[in-house]
């Protein structure tokens, strides 16, 4: 009786390996084994559940773009160099004189903290000011 042959099941690392080691060195054929198999080869999934679930995986989705801030990482780049900035400049506010009109001008950190407090205040009073603005949906359609 012939003997079927075996699929390679081909996972995502092996992907993308194939796409960079490719360019980097040639791998050594594969060794056969004294009954004609190939060794190293993975086999197919048995069970019907396993051969979807693989089959998911070698699933390539087209054209789907990866943006730079899809990444995880990029964006806690982001946020910790803006709490640097923030940092910076609140500390730079003791290495200067002001020319202030009133006194509580010249406490250290006045502006960062009142500009913080507006913004929070504006958040609050646009969602209150939401309820009497909202319109149904369909409000430009009629």
């Amino acid at each position: 009786m012939a003997k079927k042959p075996i699929k390679k099941a081909i996972s995502k690392n092996a992907v993308l390996k194939k796409s960079t080691a490719s360019k980097k060195r040639k791998f050594p054929p594969k060794k056969i084994s004294n009954d004609g198999v190939k060794k190293g080869i993975k086999k197919t999934p048995s069970s019907p559940d396993k051969a979807i679930r693989s089959a998911r995986l070698k699933k390539k989705v087209p054209n789907k773009k990866h943006y730079w801030l899809d990444d995880a990482r990029n964006v806690n780049k982001i946020f910790y160099v803006l709490v640097f900035i923030c940092i910076a400049l609140v500390v730079s506010d003791a290495f200067y004189h002001k020319h202030t009109h009133y006194e509580f001008e010249g406490i250290f950190g006045f502006f960062g903290i009142f500009g913080f407090g507006l913004s929070f205040l504006l958040v609050l009073a646009s969602r209150e000011l939401r309820k009497f603005l909202i319109r149904d949906e369909d409000y430009y359609d009629r």
